[in-house]
């Protein structure tokens, strides 16, 4: 016995909506239950809600109710189907790559919002403070133009016109080949760590496809044993001790900076080419770290060594 198909009809109803008058057609819902209907402001010619119900009925008859295309599902088709011909996508992975990016978008974040709970982690994590200042300085920068975007939806281009548009905050013009890269490096680690708490599509990093600076400012030179006696013998005596330090223990500028005499403990007696330590908290790995004090930095210290 065949199944009985399920058609459409027109209502033989006028109605007046909003001051319009329109027809109605009553439909079969695919999913079952209530029938569903949609309105028209015309009954016959183009466009029409006769039109409309013909090629309802024909489509369930001949296919089935579950493969019913609609007119508006059709017209769609028709509309973008060169355009993913010309992407070279078909219509498949144009819907599923478009089901794929709503549900990353929904389950994503404001810009803003992941800025913050960057920062609360990063601090919690014990990140050194000068590292911790730099990306509040940065992301926060980013954070003014891009707060309110949901993470997910920033695209390559938006963020190199962004990096490419930088300007010195205190000179207005723009930012140093170094400083572009420092931004970069930051953005690609809140990035990175927006991906891991899947905010964005895993391997869809935007930021690692951005134009990276082909070099830096300058690269950095090496001091010869002359250079650096002559720096230190026409600086001024009360920041010789440092100096010395970055030249012959190789200690960064913020690390330096936290360095009192205490930190400085010299031996009684030499061993072998050690003469003390230098014990400090290093801000890379923000861990305690001891730097041995050859002869050269040993010779240069002592004059200004404070004897307890």
């Amino acid at each position: 016995m065949r199944t009985r198909v399920k058609r459409a009809n027109l209502s033989d109803k006028k109605i007046h909506h909003r001051g319009e008058l329109r027809w109605i057609v009553y439909y079969p819902n695919p999913s079952g239950g209530r029938r569903l209907k949609k309105r028209f402001t015309k009954k016959s010619g183009t466009g029409g809600a006769q039109e409309w119900l013909d090629d309802f009925n024909t489509e369930v008859e001949s296919s089935g109710l579950e493969n019913f295309v609609s007119s508006d599902e059709r017209s769609a088709i028709n509309e973008y189907r060169e355009k993913l011909q010309e992407a070279g996508i078909s219509l498949r992975e144009a819907i599923e790559g478009g089901i794929k990016r709503r549900a990353v978008i929904s389950g994503s974040a404001p810009v803003g919002e992941t800025i913050k709970r960057f920062i609360t982690l990063k601090r919690r994590a014990g990140i050194g403070e000068r590292q911790m200042s730099d990306y509040e300085s940065r992301l926060g920068r980013f954070g003014d133009a891009f707060g309110e975007r949901v993470i997910s939806t920033i695209l390559v281009e938006e963020l190199d016109d962004w990096l490419l548009n930088l300007t010195d905050s205190r000179t207005g013009k723009p930012i140093s080949d170094t400083t572009w890269k420092n931004y970069r490096s930051n953005l690609r680690t809140l990035f990175k760590q927006a991906e891991i708490w899947s905010l964005i599509e895993t391997g869809k990093n935007p930021i690692t496809k951005t134009q990276a600076p082909k070099r830096g400012d300058s690269e950095p030179g090496i001091v010869t044993p002359a250079q650096a006696a002559s720096i230190l013998a026409n600086a001024a005596p009360e920041i010789v001790p440092a100096f010395a330090i970055g030249l012959f223990a190789g200690l960064r500028r913020s690390e330096i900076e936290q360095l009192d005499w205490n930190n400085i403990q010299f031996l009684e007696k030499p061993e072998g080419e050690k003469y003390g330590t230098i014990h400090f908290k290093g801000k890379k790995l923000n861990q305690w770290r001891d730097v041995d004090i050859r002869k050269t930095l040993a010779d240069w210290l002592q004059p200004f060594r404070k004897h307890e």
